[in-house]
């Protein structure tokens, strides 16, 4: 398993863009703050002539250079975070932990940070202004693959609430890679209820304590 880093055309970025206004409501309500375009003609109630904002976002807004730095800042990092994903494989064996191949890392201008296509194995990373990253990009990446990577087997399967499964995210990465990423953050989740039920014990039955969690939620 590896991930590959893709720079993104027009067509890409444009999506990015709408996908990001069309769901602008469920971010804002989960207290996720948006980088979108700075144009005023870019908002959730101006999305019926997508025609004519392609246009101007290919004017003002797109420069396939403004990703060549960006792409060699996160290189170097993308080959320490390859030597780690094996430790994803007792996970796997264990209770089915998803892992893909290759996970295609999708560099953006756009968006909250970072996000995840579950179907396709896909990373989105937002890239700052300056061309490099507001955060420790390892983390972010490797926050994303952990999240497509429970999912199915305990997200879906136990109905996980969005503040349950990132506390559930936080709890795994700092089990598995605390080691090498010391200055990671979690998230501020008022309930931490589930971290009982996430521990060096508990992590190759993890499916099985999450039930448990939920049983008695």
């Amino acid at each position: 398993m590896h991930i590959k880093i893709i720079l993104p055309g027009l067509d890409d970025e444009f999506k990015e863009v709408i996908e990001l206004l069309q769901e602008k409501e469920w971010f804002d309500d989960n207290g996720y703050t948006l980088i979108l375009p700075e144009q005023n003609e870019f908002t959730p109630e101006n999305l019926e002539d997508l025609t004519i904002l392609k246009e101007l976002f290919r004017k003002e807004e797109f420069s396939p250079p403004f990703f060549e730095k960006s792409k060699r800042v996160i290189s170097l990092e993308v080959e320490k975070i390859n030597e780690l994903l094996k430790r994803f494989t007792p996970l796997q064996e264990s209770w089915g932990f998803r892992i893909f191949d290759t996970y295609n890392l999708k560099l953006t201008k756009y968006g909250p940070g970072g996000s995840y296509n579950y179907d396709t194995g896909e990373l989105l990373i937002r890239v700052n202004e300056s061309g490099t990253f507001d955060e420790n990009i390892s983390h972010t990446i490797l926050h994303e693959i952990i999240h497509m990577g429970i999912q199915e087997n305990i997200v879906n399967e136990h109905n996980l609430t969005h503040q349950e499964k990132e506390r559930l995210v936080d709890q795994l990465f700092e089990l598995l890679f605390i080691d090498m990423y010391p200055s990671y953050i979690k998230q501020d989740i008022r309930d931490t209820s589930i971290d009982n039920f996430v521990t060096k014990e508990t992590l190759l039955i993890l499916p099985e304590s999450i039930k448990r969690f939920k049983v008695g939620d």
